[in-house]
């Protein structure tokens, strides 16, 4: 199976928060089990956390670990 480019899981990603609302948050392996063409979503997570850091640099998602900002 084929991954997952950065632009749906980018996609995905913004579908879960906007789902939510802007003080949710969502955990990387919702995404990665969200993701079409993958034969673990255990696969996915590398890609998920590099696309999440990639739109936390970019402004337009905060990381969090608790209630603490990493990115």
């Amino acid at each position: 199976m084929t991954p997952a480019d950065a632009g749906t899981i980018a996609a995905e990603i913004r579908a879960l928060l906007a789902a939510r609302g802007p003080a949710a948050s969502i955990c990387p392996s919702e995404v990665a089990r969200r993701l079409p063409a993958h034969a673990s979503w255990r696969d996915a997570m590398p890609e998920v956390r590099r696309v999440a850091r990639v739109l936390a640099q970019a402004g337009d998602i905060t990381i969090t670990r608790g209630a603490a900002a990493l990115a």
